[in-house]
């Protein structure tokens, strides 16, 4: 996992991860990795709806919020370089370090379970 660099989601970092979610015409049709909070990915939302909403979640971030490690989503031109790993390497220490949980829950999803992009439920 040498050579990469992982970093947390901040007012420093969006426009890294800004560019990535737009190289990829919004990650899953648009979502901008907003399914996965609260107020979550509605089918009326608009790719700018949801990217607007990304952008004041990440400047509103004064103080952390519970981790939750969702989804990765690796730039098409780095995949199979263990970038995924990293991530989660990277996420898992920071979780650590800022002494947020004791323990982390795994799921894996099988390729065959996601469709459009999202986890089927069977």
């Amino acid at each position: 996992m040498a050579g990469f660099r992982v970093r947390h989601l901040e007012t420093a970092s969006r426009p890294d991860f800004a560019g990535l979610v737009e190289r990829h015409k919004g990650v899953w049709g648009g979502c901008w990795c907003m399914a996965f909070h609260p107020e979550g990915l509605s089918r009326t939302k608009t790719p700018e709806q949801n990217r607007a909403e990304k952008e004041s979640r990440v400047r509103a971030l004064d103080v952390l919020p519970d981790w939750r490690i969702t989804c990765f989503f690796v730039d098409r031109a780095h995949r199979r370089q263990g970038v995924a790993a990293a991530a989660l390497d990277g996420a898992l220490h920071e979780i650590a370090r800022l002494g947020k949980h004791h323990w982390v829950v795994a799921r894996t999803v099988s390729p065959a379970a996601v469709r459009d992009g999202r986890t089927v439920a069977s």
